[in-house]
């Protein structure tokens, strides 16, 4: 198996895409003005993006991969690399983890909401937690604008950096998901083509305090388990998630040093994990058995500079 040092730089920024349409997240935005087109062979350099940012960012393009727009979660830039109307101030954050998560409006081609988090109280003590505006793509000649009206509509606050998505089970809603800051609250808001319905929560796992509110949350492409990790804890948390209420249960716990990014395997036996130093990866096998037997099976499986073959 060739480990790609590119794993580590992206710090893993699956986030939900993988579910959709492959070139609908074939481009990624990320960093100071760079990106990758992941729809040629091989993947290519895009240096076109206007973007500074540190973490977090999301990008939408159409079922031909043609780009659509992309954000930060503070900043929307259009398919022409313009800032959208109304496209700036939205309240993520430059240091949140997940700072923006694009997901469309189910039925609407034209619709999509983009949800946002703020970075944690070591930057500012009044965290503005889980919001979400909503974008127009018939706006603006077929460019896109950021409807006024919609701008920063809060949901919970406040939360952690963490936010993720997948399909319902029915295949056309979409649950978005969160955790509130210094309790054990995961919110989950089913996103139907009436709108953002009111939150499932799930009183489950650890407290999520101030200095565990980096570091991602990940669903895995089935539905079937969702992952969180605590940054300064140094351990990973893994639930079982039921795509059709929206419910989290059944959590374990796996300790890793210094944990930052997520992602499942596509069958959702393997779960993999950065390092804040972006330079390793960790693997866990969660078909391994019990708790214990999981936490035994992690293993260090690559590191820059080291590729494995």
């Amino acid at each position: 198996m060739v480990v790609f040092k590119a794993i580590f730089i992206l710090q893993l920024s699956f986030y939900w895409g993988v579910v959709m349409g492959q070139k609908q997240v074939g481009l990624w935005y990320f960093g100071n003005f760079a990106g990758y087109n992941f729809n040629t062979t091989p993947p290519q350099i895009i240096s076109d993006g206007q973007q500074i940012h540190l973490e977090g960012m999301s990008t939408i393009s159409d079922y031909n991969g043609t780009l659509l727009f992309y954000t930060t979660g503070v900043e929307v830039w259009d398919r022409s690399q313009l800032l959208m109307p109304n496209g700036t101030g939205l309240m993520g954050h430059w240091s949140s983890t997940q700072s923006a998560l694009i997901v469309p409006e189910p039925g609407n081609p034209d619709i999509y909401f983009i949800f946002t988090t703020d970075a944690g109280a070591y930057i500012d003590s009044d965290i503005e937690g889980l919001k979400y505006s909503v974008v127009n793509l018939c706006e603006n000649n077929g460019y896109g604008d950021v409807i006024q009206t919609t701008k920063n509509t809060p949901l919970v606050k406040p939360t952690a950096e963490k936010l993720s998505a997948v399909y319902h089970d029915n295949g056309t809603d979409i649950w978005v998901v969160t955790h509130a800051l210094n309790t054990n609250d995961f919110f989950a808001y089913l996103v139907t083509g009436t709108g953002v319905k009111e939150p499932v929560i799930s009183s489950i796992g650890f407290i999520v305090k101030e200095n565990d509110t980096v570091g991602q949350m990940k669903i895995s492409v089935d539905g079937k388990r969702l992952g969180m990790s605590l940054n300064e804890s140094g351990y990973i948390q893994v639930f079982d998630f039921n795509s059709k209420t929206g419910s989290i249960t059944n959590p374990i716990k796996l300790g890793r040093s210094d944990v930052y990014g997520l992602e499942f395997s596509p069958d959702a036996t393997k779960l993999y994990a950065t390092h804040n130093d972006g330079l390793r990866l960790s693997q866990f096998d969660l078909a391994a058995g019990n708790e214990e037997e999981i936490l035994q099976s992690g293993i260090l499986i690559a590191s820059a500079g080291n590729q494995e073959s």
